[in-house]
């Protein structure tokens, strides 16, 4: 989480962001997940829907009630998401949100209620 904090107000970049950090200037959302990750030995991919990170780790329900501060949550689409972000607890979300807003924090439910959620980290 701290690590995807790190790189808040960092510009949005479509297929920017990977282990390293930003590239081309920036993040994208799975860039960003990519990088925040890395940081604790998690290889992700930079293409976190079906056949992606959608099916990695424990499946959580994605309400506050039953997430934990590192949980991926995935949003848009059902059987393959298009955008993730990582939950840091109290109802937030950390998540390079789009061309507008760049990486930020938001409510859980600001992009729309998540579709699915993965704990990666025990």
């Amino acid at each position: 989480m701290a690590a995807a904090l790190k790189y808040n107000h960092t510009t949005y970049v479509y297929g920017g962001g990977n282990a390293c950090g930003p590239t081309n200037g920036g993040f994208d959302c799975s860039g960003l997940m990519m990088y925040a990750f890395a940081q604790v030995g998690i290889v992700l991919t930079h293409y976190s829907g079906r056949g992606g990170d959608y099916s990695r780790g424990t499946l959580v329900t994605p309400n506050t009630a039953n997430l934990q501060p590192g949980d991926l949550l995935f949003y848009s689409g059902s059987s393959d998401p298009q955008h993730v972000g990582v939950y840091i607890g109290n109802g937030n979300v950390a998540q390079a949100l789009g061309a507008k807003w760049g990486v930020g924090v938001w409510s859980l439910t600001w992009a729309g209620s998540p579709v699915g959620a993965r704990r990666l980290i025990p």
